[in-house]
């Protein structure tokens, strides 16, 4: 984990698709939201695990799966008895707590004159235990919290008159948190000293998942789209089980299986998807419910639900103020701050307003541009493509004599106007010496110059426009492109 820590570090991902924590896969990281599971499947994993299997891939290959396939087995029977085991010391926690309730004192008896003689108490608290609804007891409510009385200074009967607080603690669920932690590190320990259980066939079964995911997210999608990816996922779980074992089969495995089936029914993923179901379950587990149960959990929700409205509504109509003015800029910076706080339906209901800034727009440059000189390199660019274009003018760079031959030539200023971004097919590409890091510029161009090649990779860096007199407006993009290293794969995963 260390290692794939290490290369999650260095790897950049444009700013559009977000970004995964530092210490994913460990409690430390936290939960993941669907669309960084997403993120993580198609695009970080399937670039990260062949370079981490490379590089601890054990000796013993033939008795990997003689090692992993019942350690995995016995890992996952350990937890279930654990969570067995916790059940049964809540439920006797729970039955002692109530068998330690005194049981209620009779009326005192009224003395002559009409008094009532009241026997001075011991504990002035109240014993009443809430009686869980017919919808409680169906809910996963810890018992013991519920049965457990503040950690307020009680009297222990086995002290010599002295006060302690009731839970030294300050609290039992840190108590257990910390229980926790200490089960993490000693199954940390555990693992490191046990041998690395990497098999070959691994990051092939799992790029196959990954391919499959990636084909059916395409919309459109094509028949031949969906009957590839159904050949992957039904070749991906037999080999899931031959690598890890029967026992990782959870009933998703077999949904999977109809994925194909209900995208030919429902059309693509995008079209019934369960985005929106996980956005609620996300936004109710961040409420705070303190095991609230009997009407009250739903109070709570329902109190939170309409603070988180109104902040939403605020938010809104400072988003719809005027660009530039002090409230669009604060909630601009609002929405910055708490992106990665967001879920799915949020971070789609962003997109879709910058898609319906640009929707329908095949061509168009930024509003905001600047004059002035452009690289040498990408100067001498424009100037070989513009004397193609304009074969008849002899165009020359301006700092140079006219040529004797010609009788006329016109000269080009290197005085551009430069562009931060274009929007192309409805899809905005920044150039590089406008943004503060190159992530965002990286294209993929289909081209026709190489044999056999359809698409290339590069860094836009400039997008600038020629509007000179007797040559007229001329747009270009200039792009500084890739060119594989041979030397950094050879001998390495990545070669073949």
């Amino acid at each position: 984990m260390r290692r794939f820590h290490a290369l999650l570090a260095e790897l950049h991902l444009p700013a559009f698709l977000g970004r995964l924590p530092g210490l994913m896969g460990i409690p430390a990281g936290g939960s993941l939201t669907a669309d960084q599971w997403l993120v993580a499947a198609v695009i970080v994993c399937p670039i990260l695990v062949p370079q981490i299997w490379a590089e601890y891939m054990p000796d013993d290959v033939s008795e990997v799966l003689s090692r992993r396939i019942p350690g995995i087995k016995a890992s996952i029977t350990e937890k279930r008895e654990k969570a067995a085991a916790g059940r049964k010391r809540k439920a006797a926690a729970a039955a002692l707590l109530k068998e330690a309730q005194p049981v209620a004192a009779p009326p005192a008896p009224a003395t002559a004159g009409g008094a009532v003689t009241v026997a001075p108490q011991a504990n002035t608290r109240s014993q009443r235990t809430r009686r869980k609804t017919q919808r409680a007891t169906h809910m996963d409510v810890d018992p013991e919290a519920e049965a457990m009385p503040d950690a307020g200074a009680v009297l222990n009967s086995d002290d010599d008159g002295e006060y302690q607080d009731a839970d030294p603690s300050g609290s039992r669920k840190r108590q257990r948190r910390r229980e926790d932690g200490d089960d993490s590190d000693e199954e940390e320990e555990r693992e490191a000293r046990a041998p690395p259980n990497l098999h070959p066939d691994d990051p092939v079964n799992f790029c196959k998942l990954a391919t499959s995911v990636k084909l059916l997210l395409a919309h459109p999608i094509r028949d031949a789209q969906i009957d590839e990816a159904d050949d992957l996922l039904r070749s991906y779980l037999p080999e899931l089980m031959t690598l890890y074992g029967e026992s990782v089969i959870k009933p998703n495995h077999h949904y999977a299986t109809h994925t194909a089936e209900n995208v030919r029914d429902y059309g693509p993923l995008q079209e019934f998807w369960t985005f929106l179901f996980e956005r609620i379950n996300k936004v109710l587990k961040s409420y705070n419910s303190s095991n609230h149960s009997g009407g009250e959990l739903e109070t709570s929700f329902f109190r939170e639900f309409h603070r988180t409205v109104q902040t939403s509504r605020i938010l809104a109509h400072a988003a719809n103020s005027p660009a530039g003015s002090p409230m669009h800029q604060s909630a601009e910076s609002m929405y910055r701050a708490t992106a990665d706080d967001r879920g799915t339906i949020q971070a789609l209901a962003r997109q879709l307003d910058k898609a319906q800034e640009d929707g329908g727009i095949d061509f168009q440059l930024s509003a905001k541009f600047s004059v002035g000189a452009i690289s040498d390199i990408a100067f001498a660019q424009a100037l070989s493509a513009l004397r193609i274009c304009l074969p008849l003018l002899n165009i020359r760079p301006s700092i140079t004599l006219p040529n004797p031959i010609h009788a006329v030539s016109v000269p080009l200023f290197n005085q551009m106007n430069r562009f931060p971004f274009a929007i192309l097919s409805n899809r905005r590409y920044y150039a590089s010496q406008h943004s503060k890091t190159p992530y965002d510029s990286y294209v993929l161009v289909r081209t026709h110059a190489i044999p056999n090649v359809t698409e290339w990779a590069g860094e836009l860096q400039e997008i600038f426009v020629v509007d000179q007199p007797q040559i007229g407006i001329h747009r270009y993009g200039f792009v500084r492109w890739f060119v594989p290293e041979n030397a950094l794969i050879r001998d390495t995963v990545w070669e073949t």
